[in-house]
């Protein structure tokens, strides 16, 4: 009669052991994961002036330009093209009028305006916006792995420390997908089953 609870109580010791186990996996998944972003974020400050050229084109001169970050682009026709963009009037109001008009909205647009003005300009500026766009997808991979970490964050917290790996990852997954079911359209067919 000893023996029942004594096994149920090793099985409870092994299965907390288990998931503190997972735990410690996860929370050492996300510490490598914060420190890749922080180093992610101190290039930031490096490369700023190389980001500059996405709204300051007037005092641009193409020295600031990091190659590392664009190093796989054909770059040739930069400086001619850098040239002939600056000394257009009609360019250099629309990248002013753009800058104002980031100064004056919400954030959450931003990206948007700076991509939209970048993908107006005619085909002969293509070096130029070849460049743009490669330094506007920084922003969005960025973007998503601060999202992901903020939810990653929610779930794993201290009330949630007996989720296992498999479901951690469902929850994270569930809060990053953009998915909105039709419950009501769903449930409009079915009927709902009666009691005896």
């Amino acid at each position: 009669m000893l023996l029942a609870p004594l096994s149920a109580t090793q099985k409870l010791k092994g299965a907390v052991c288990a998931a503190q186990h997972q735990t410690a996996e996860i929370y050492q998944y996300i510490r490598g994961l914060q420190l890749e972003l922080t180093t992610r974020f101190q290039e930031f400050q490096k490369y700023g002036p190389t980001f500059s050229f996405l709204v300051k084109l007037k005092s641009f001169d193409g020295h600031e330009l990091e190659s590392s970050l664009i190093g796989w682009l054909d770059t040739q026709d930069m400086a001619m093209q850098l040239i002939e963009l600056k000394s257009s009037t009609l360019w250099v109001t629309k990248f002013a009028e753009l800058r104002k008009q980031l100064e004056t909205t919400a954030g959450h647009d931003h990206g948007t305006c700076i991509f939209t003005c970048w993908r107006s300009l005619p085909e002969r500026f293509s070096c130029l916006k070849n460049i743009a766009s490669a330094l506007l997808t920084v922003f969005g991979s960025t973007y998503l792995c601060e999202q992901i970490f903020s939810h990653m964050k929610s779930i794993l917290g201290p009330s949630c420390s007996r989720l296992t790996t498999g479901h951690s990852e469902s929850c994270v997954q569930l809060k990053v997908t953009k998915y909105d079911p039709q419950i009501m359209e769903l449930t409009r067919g079915k009927q709902g089953q009666v009691s005896h």
